[in-house]
C-alpha cells in the first residue's frame, strides 16, 4: 500500500513502479501486476523491466501471445543484464511450448543458453520439453544432467532427469533419479 500511496504523490519515479511490480510478482498478485505493468508501460515505454513484468503477468494468465510480445519488446529496447536476458528467452520458450510452437520454443531456449549456459531452469525446462516430444533425447539427457549438477537438491530437476531416462528406456537410471527426487520431497508435489 505504501508504494501505491507514494505513486499517487509522484508517479514519475520509476524506482517506485519497479518495487511495486517486484512485490506484486513475488506475491503472485497477477491481476495487480498486469494492471501496474500496463500503467508503467504508458509512463515508461523505454524501460525493459515494465515489459518483463507485463510478460510475467500475461504468462501467468495464459495470455501467451501477449506475454511473448511484451518479452520481445523488452529485448528490443535492450536488456544489458545477461541473466535477465536468459530468463526472458527461457520464459518465451515456455510460452511458445505452451502454444505448441516447438521450433520457436527451441530457438528461445537456445538463445537463453547463449546468454547463460548455466541457467538451471532453462536447461531443465528445455530438456523436459524435448523429452515430452521424444526428440533429441541425448541432448535432453545432457541438459538435465547439467541442471542437476548446478542444483543437486531440486526434486523437480531430478524428476525431469528420471523422465528423460525413462524416455530413453534406461529404466534403472530413471528409477535411481526418481528415488532421489522422492527423498528430497518430490512425493509431496
Amino acid at each position: 500500500q505504501c508504494y501505491r500511496k507514494a505513486l499517487k504523490l509522484d508517479a514519475g519515479k520509476f524506482d517506485l513502479w519497479q518495487q511495486l511490480m517486484l512485490i506484486e510478482g513475488s506475491l503472485l498478485q497477477t491481476d495487480s501486476l498486469l494492471a501496474t505493468s500496463n500503467a508503467a508501460i504508458e509512463l515508461f515505454p523505454d524501460q525493459p523491466l515494465v515489459y518483463y513484468y507485463n510478460g510475467i503477468a500475461n504468462t501467468r494468465k495464459k495470455n501467451y501471445e501477449e506475454a511473448i510480445s511484451s518479452f520481445g519488446n523488452a529485448m528490443k529496447i535492450g536488456v544489458v543484464n545477461k541473466n535477465l536476458a536468459a530468463q526472458i528467452y527461457s520464459l518465451m520458450g515456455d510460452d511458445y511450448n505452451s502454444m505448441k510452437k516447438f521450433q520457436a520454443s527451441d530457438s528461445c531456449f537456445e538463445l537463453a543458453l547463449v546468454f547463460n549456459p548455466n541457467d538451471a531452469n532453462a536447461l531443465n525446462n528445455y530438456a523436459f520439453y524435448l523429452s515430452l516430444r521424444g526428440v533429441r533425447l541425448n541432448d535432453a539427457e545432457k541438459m538435465s544432467m547439467t541442471a542437476n549438477e548446478i542444483s543437486p537438491s531440486s526434486f523437480n530437476f531430478l524428476d525431469t532427469y528420471a523422465w528423460v531416462f525413462f524416455k530413453e528406456e534406461k529404466y534403472m537410471d530413471a528409477k535411481t533419479q526418481i528415488e532421489k527426487s522422492i527423498q528430497l520431497g518430490g512425493d509431496k508435489d
